[in-house]
């Protein structure tokens, strides 16, 4: 990966590493003290300057995590199509019997079955700058599981700063989908949301001078925020071979002969 993007490897590594960790969906647990356990979660922060080529790592294996996603999304549509189809057709069929039909119990069981299923959420894999309420919802979807990866987080990070919020920064998605803490939601406009043993992958690509902006405000420094982050500096310019399957340039008795 790091030939092919021509980039350091510390990059992919740690892009490919996350990216591992958030697909075992919290099956693994590590000991963090005498009784308890947390998600084995990693949070990872990549510094370097406009230019390096770290979309182009990033995208890679980030890209076949999506079509992960996609061939996922397909099939549970094509399940709910189906599973809808035979919704109409119980309906029709329990309308045909009465309550001491033997066949009514099964019907009305297998219907209220298929509607549980057809309102279930299609599970998301990774998802991309969500805000920290978005962020909620799709743990709570999802099983308490996430990836958010971003090669652009600036906009993420600030909101989850409180850019929106009148200052007011909202990153326990964030604290507590690295320690594994159940948290409970409270809204006004909207119903709460509990999301037991969370686990939030984080994978972000960022500039230094978002690096300096993180690092003066207060609230990702005194509760922990930035402490949770594995930040990766490359070397500023490493030696990278050339790729392999280069294409090979022009034979030089051809060039003599176009000129």
């Amino acid at each position: 990966l790091s030939i092919y993007s021509s980039t350091p490897p510390e990059i992919g590594t740690f892009i490919c590493l996350a990216l591992v960790n958030g697909a075992t969906m919290k099956k693994i647990r590590i000991q963090s003290g005498r009784g308890r356990t947390m998600p084995a979660t990693l949070q990872v922060l990549s510094i370097s300057p406009s230019g390096d080529g770290k979309s182009t790592v990033f995208e890679v294996p980030c890209d076949a995590f999506r079509k992960v996603q996609r061939r996922r999304r397909d099939r549970a549509k094509e399940q709910k199509q189906a599973g809808a189809a035979r919704i109409s057709e119980l309906e029709d069929q329990i309308k045909g019997v009465t309550r001491d039909d033997p066949d009514y119990g099964a019907l009305i069981s297998e219907l209220r079955q298929l509607e549980s299923e057809s309102s279930a959420a299609i599970p998301t894999l990774l998802t991309s700058d969500p805000s920290s309420e978005a962020l909620e919802e799709i743990l709570y979807e999802n099983n308490g599981c996430i990836i958010v990866a971003s090669a652009e987080p600036r906009e993420t990070l600030e909101a989850a700063a409180g850019s929106h919020r009148n200052g007011t920064a909202n990153i326990k998605p964030y604290l507590c989908g690295f320690s594994g803490e159940s948290w409970q939601t409270l809204r006004l406009s909207r119903q709460g949301r509990e999301v037991p043993n969370p686990s939030v992958t984080a994978i972000f690509l960022s500039q230094p001078s978002t690096m300096e902006r993180l690092q003066g405000m207060r609230d990702f420094v005194e509760r922990g925020f930035l402490a949770r982050f594995i930040i990766v500096f490359p070397p500023p310019s490493p030696v990278i071979p050339p790729s392999p399957w280069e294409r090979q340039g022009m034979p030089g008795d051809l060039v003599d002969y176009w000129e």
